[in-house]
């Protein structure tokens, strides 16, 4: 993949933010003030930008610019620097398709629509399913886009009663999408994932974030990526876009699909319900 533009390096208890601040100031990084309330730091040193989340460090930008830099940054205790072939191994693969408990045939896309005020989800079989556990499948693992993040129908359905006991997957490549979204959709998006990760302990579910690396590049590709961490993680995609429904099934992903129509009934429903 060339030089990396991205490095994670996750935050364990021997972390010390004190030794940490001290560092980058004694390498003439200079700490900004960020808007972004996922993130507990932000420093520029050259051409690169630290993020501090809290659960990992993650640096961007010409990587290969500045090598001592890196070297000495990855010795400082409290972190590890994770590989792409490490988070590869810690997820389960060979995941195909979402069974059908009613006829056993598999899918991979399944439909949300409503029904009197309740949303149901109709897989390709056409039976329909309420999303309660368990789902036929390795794993409750979901995996939203962009799209479904800014659309805010994801943490609607939970708060409806769907996804209880599922985890929900925010990967670093995705909040760097976000970040490039520089109107209204971006604060959509990061809003919805403060909701969801509100909604852990009242709905039972799991948002966990997953530290990747990726190039300047794969910004430009945004749906590959995406399929390709869903594939990587063992995930469910969720997405309310058509071309990435349709990459998904051709690439043997199962995909939760919700059309305009469908985000617009989740919001009546939630506002009627809740």
């Amino acid at each position: 993949m060339g030089n990396p533009s991205n490095i994670t390096l996750d935050v364990s208890q021997a972390f010390n933010t004190k030794n940490f601040d001290q560092f980058l100031s004694d390498n003439g990084a200079t700490k900004e003030v960020t808007k972004n309330q996922h993130q507990r730091g932000l420093w520029r040193l050259g051409k690169i930008t630290i993020v501090q989340y809290d659960s990992c460090i993650v640096v961007q930008g010409k990587i290969n610019a500045h090598p001592s830099f890196i070297d000495a940054l990855k010795k400082l205790d409290g972190l590890d620097a994770r590989s792409a072939e490490t988070e590869k191994a810690s997820y389960p693969k060979q995941h195909n398709s979402i069974v059908c408990a009613k006829c056993k045939k598999s899918s991979f896309a399944i439909d949300a629509v409503e029904e009197g005020l309740q949303i149901k989800f109709t897989k390709q079989c056409g039976h329909q399913d309420d999303m309660s556990q368990p789902l036929l499948m390795i794993n409750n693992r979901i995996l939203p886009d962009v799209s479904i993040l800014v659309s805010k129908s994801l943490s609607r359905v939970i708060e409806l009663g769907a996804f209880a006991g599922y985890e929900i997957l925010i990967p670093k490549f995705l909040m760097a999408m976000i970040d490039t979204l520089k109107d209204a959709r971006g604060k959509s998006a990061n809003d919805e994932v403060s909701v969801l990760k509100s909604l852990e302990q009242e709905k039972g579910i799991i948002v966990r974030s997953f530290p990747t690396e990726y190039q300047e590049s794969d910004l430009k590709r945004e749906d590959d990526k995406i399929i390709e961490l869903a594939d990587i993680t063992n995930s469910i995609l969720l997405t309310s876009d058509d071309n990435m429904k349709a990459k998904a099934v051709s690439n043997s992903r199962p995909v939760i699909f919700f059309d305009r129509k469908a985000h617009g009934d989740t919001k009546t429903a939630h506002r009627v319900r809740t």
